[in-house]
């Protein structure tokens, strides 16, 4: 540590003249270190001490020296030693005044710390290509968009036509979601997988560690024959110990042997991934007859990769014109075209708009704090007249006097880019911990080198522009003739000051704004009915596997079982299962009935559909409006209850209770599906979301609709944590290799609706407060300095009769002023700003007249605020004292 230090300090003698440094470097060097290691005696404080004074005094004695040195050569880097000497003068300057820079440094280092660390979460999510070959050329494909915005899943039979006549894809895939419970290398666990088409891997070009990936023919390999699978390193790793010669081991899941072929490199990201699950393995999808010919199954991603000289634009027409011939050939089942998006589009669809639309906030914090700091600088400037005028009468130059303030300006721009770093890394730290971001590379965010080196740029430019406003007041000033002059230099920055204070309300405005509109959506969030009571209520997925339940006896005997064992436990009142549970992030169960309209003529309705138990409803609360739920007999397997929705869509004012429907398309003439008859009609739910309308639903019950993989709900009298080692018990009892899977209470679902709003109104309530902050300090600054500048006015006001109220009501008009100016602007920039958070809203419009009030409302406490003490001091001034100090 100590030669390092020392060679750092014989590094930092290069400054001075070669002559010098023979003659006396090598004193110096052991001089500094006696004293480096008397100051680490005393501690780090000390040792910083050292290092501060040190450097000022070799930039001031170097400068000097080479001022004196003999011009025995021509001159070479003359630029360099002036710069030097510029810069040795700006250091000082801080040394001898150090307020502007404790006071700027840390008001600019909030907004380039906000701006680092946002940068950072930019880069490593949005500017970072995705771990793919070509990112750029991988398109996800979709049958039409979903009124949210996301892409509406395909049908196997339209992926194959796509894929028969499409010319613009050098390949097509498809995949869907897949669970199984991992019975091999420790306790069981549902992991979450995908099944593909063999060109998925192919099409992303993904990095295998070992073997290879999906190849044609695998899905021909029979399920218990060792039908192979590719696996996750991270699955290799956690179950399997990296044993290096894993491949074409065997692996039990879902009760199955599978063959391992493959292991995916950890930076390999899995295409919209589902239910923020890590994708963990991958197997060959299966193609039924069915699929083949079932165009209105619409249950698959289809991702592809662009034929080389094949443009996005072009590839979009020409699937789009296959699109509309497929609804004009078939237009009971394919309603949409064909949208293609970039898979970066996709993966980054929320958070790139949240991360820009921050970053964007956080570059008017750094704008209201280099106002600040201009402000500061023109004051400053103004004060330091007479030694500017003195350098002037010596010969300097205006290029001189501006590189000179536009140094010290610099200065404390790198000062407060130092503090930010460290801002920059809590901000991470914090925004990893709390923010709702589920986005490829979002855990590698870190104040990294580009984000060290965007730091540094960002924070020589804001200081250099901080100065500039000041430098180019000093070159227009005439300085020279005013020396021994008391008047006016020419600085008179009075009006430019007033300006920015209005700036910075026109700024500070639209952040509150935006607060308040988040804030808003935020209430209205929390006040819609879900249409289901979440309290005491207990959730997890149970998903069964195995030869024991290749029946679906099987199955329905086990959740049958597993209902029963959980109603006896202690503190559960109600238990069920169903398909997919509301606000759960699922939603893969929809389709189209044709139902009989109270005119006798048939017609057809899309609806989500669940297939559940009775007690599902009673385990959420979900109340019956009218009829009847079907119970586990045989007799009501071909009973049906709907929601509330579907009724009025079906049938409207009329009774629905005894109406037929069935499953299927109006213009299916082989529609061989059973009639069901309606014995029920229960509330609406929001399935998707809090911010969705409730869709018409119907449900089935699951002895007539069994599925392996279910949602299991319980309602207790207590808190729901405090039974989950009896739920466990009881799967246990039920099978012991089955695992339980996400268990946690119901309102979990709720809160994770809630989460980003309520993150949004924390990030934005905390640039709305630093705005307004911002804002008034700047009001505050300047107010304060027009009562030190025009004391003698004051007095003179005073002694001529002015009432201190009069005095005060004088500095209150020239603060309206600045705010009222800055509140007219404040409020067009908001009109318009705000409509980039349009699509983050709920229950309020971007131009919502409350939010728009009270924000203009909180900008006026603040000014007063800001300006009450100026106005205070004003009013004391006492004018025997204030004429006498003339």
């Amino acid at each position: 540590m100590g030669p390092r230090a020392v060679r750092l300090y014989r590094q930092a003698l290069r400054l001075f003249p070669q002559p010098f440094r023979r003659r006396f470097g090598d004193d110096m060097a052991e001089t500094f270190a006696d004293r480096l290691r008397a100051a680490r005696r005393q501690g780090r404080l000390a040792v910083a001490a050292l290092w501060w004074r040190t450097t000022v005094d070799v930039l001031e004695h170097a400068s000097a020296e080479r001022r004196q040195a003999p011009l025995g050569r021509p001159s070479r880097g003359g630029f360099m030693r002036t710069l030097l000497d510029d810069l040795a003068t700006a250091i000082r300057s801080h040394v001898r005044r150090p307020g502007l820079i404790l006071l700027a440094a840390p008001m600019l280092a909030i907004g380039l710390g906000f701006n680092t660390a946002l940068f950072a979460v930019v880069h490593a999510v949005v500017l970072r290509p995705l771990p793919y070959v070509d990112p750029d050329r991988v398109v996800m494909v979709w049958t039409g968009r979903n009124p949210d915005g996301s892409g509406e899943v395909n049908s196997y039979a339209d992926y194959a036509d796509w894929k028969a006549r499409s010319h613009s894809f050098e390949s097509l895939a498809t995949y869907n979601i897949s669970f199984g419970t991992l019975a091999d290398g420790g306790d069981p666990e549902e992991v979450g997988g995908s099944v593909v088409s063999p060109e998925f891997f192919h099409v992303l070009g993904g990095r295998i560690l070992l073997g290879r990936g999906i190849a044609p023919g695998d899905e021909l390999i029979g399920i218990d024959s060792g039908r192979p699978i590719v696996i996750a390193e991270s699955l290799w790793a956690r179950r399997f110990n990296r044993d290096p010669h894993i491949l074409e081991r065997t692996m039990t899941l879902a009760g199955h042997q599978r063959r391992i072929v493959g292991i995916v490199s950890p930076e390999f990201v899995h295409p919209e991934p589902f239910w923020g699950e890590r994708t963990e393995y991958w197997s060959p999808l299966t193609v039924t007859a069915d699929m083949r010919t079932n165009h209105g199954n619409h249950f698959l991603r289809v991702i592809g990769r662009l034929a080389p000289g094949v443009t996005l634009a072009q590839a979009r027409a020409d699937m789009d014109g296959i699109g509309r011939d497929m609804m004009n050939a078939r237009p009971a089942t394919n309603k949409s075209s064909v949208v293609l998006a970039p898979v970066a589009n996709e993966l980054q669809r929320g958070t790139r708009t949240m991360a820009w639309v921050f970053l964007a906030a956080a570059a008017l914090v750094l704008v209201l704090g280099i106002a600040n700091i201009v402000n500061l600088l023109l004051a400053r400037a103004n004060q330091r007249r007479g030694e500017l005028t003195v350098r002037v009468a010596l010969g300097a130059s205006n290029a001189r006097l501006v590189r000179q303030l536009v140094l010290e300006s610099t200065i404390v721009g790198l000062a407060g880019g130092v503090l930010g770093l460290g801002l920059a890394e809590v901000g991470i730290r914090v925004l990893l911990a709390y923010a709702p971001i589920d986005a490829p590379g979002i855990d590698t965010t870190a104040v990294d080198l580009a984000a060290a080196g965007f730091a540094v740029a960002l924070s020589t430019v804001t200081g250099a522009t901080c100065g500039l406003l000041p430098a180019w007041r000093v070159a227009r000033a005439r300085l020279g003739s005013t020396v021994g002059q008391r008047g006016s230099s020419g600085l008179e920055t009075s009006r430019a000051r007033r300006w920015l204070v209005s700036a910075e309300m026109a700024l500070a405005l639209p952040l509150v704004v935006g607060a308040g509109l988040l804030a808003r959506t935020l209430v209205g969030m929390e006040h819609v009915n879900p249409g289901f009571d979440a309290s005491h209520a207990l959730q997890f997925r149970v998903t069964t596997s195995g030869p024991r339940y290749d029946t679906e006896a099987a199955n329905i005997a086990f959740f049958a079982d597993l209902e029963e064992r959980l109603r006896a436990a202690p503190g559960v009142t109600a238990a069920g299962v169903v398909t997919s549970l509301p606000l759960g992030g699922l939603n893969n169960t929809s389709g189209r009935i044709v139902y009989e309209g109270a005119d006798g003529i048939s017609a057809q309705l899309d609806v989500g559909f669940r297939a559940a138990t009775a007690g599902y409803f009673a385990a959420l609360r979900i109340p019956l409006r009218r009829g009847r739920l079907f119970d586990a007999s045989a007799a009501d397997k071909s009973a049906i209850v709907i929601n509330d929705r579907a009724a009025a869509e079906m049938w409207g004012e009329g009774d629905p209770i005894g109406r037929r429907l069935r499953f299927g398309s109006l213009t299916d003439p082989t529609n061989s599906q059973d009639w069901l008859t309606v014995v029920g009609v229960v509330g609406s739910l929001r399935h998707e979301a809090l911010t969705r309308q409730p869709n018409p639903e119907v449900f089935r019950p699951y002895q007539a609709m069994p599925w392996s993989t279910m949602t299991v709900v319980t309602r207790t009298s207590g808190e729901p944590g405090a039974i989950g080692s009896s739920v466990r018990a009881a799967v246990r009892a039920a099978d012991p290799h089955l695992a339980v899977v996400n268990m946690a209470p119901v309102t979990d679902f709720l809160d994770g609706q809630l989460a980003a709003p309520r993150f949004g109104v924390v990030a934005s309530t905390i640039f709305g407060v630093l705005g307004l902050a911002l804002a008034a300090f700047g009001l505050f600054a300047v107010l304060s300095l027009s009562v030190a500048q025009r004391t003698r006015e004051i007095g003179i006001r005073l002694a001529l009769g002015a009432t201190r109220q009069a005095v005060g009501r004088l500095l209150a008009r020239e603060s309206i002023a600045m705010v009222a100016v800055g509140c007219v602007v404040g409020c067009l920039a908001s009109a318009f700003l705000t409509q980039v958070i349009a699509s983050e809203l709920f229950g309020v419009t971007p131009h919502d007249g409350l939010a728009f009030a009270g924000s203009v409302g909180a900008l006026l406490a603040s000014a007063i605020a800001a300006g009450w003490w100026p106005a205070r001091r004003a009013m004391r001034v006492n004018p025997v004292t204030a004429l006498r100090a003339d």
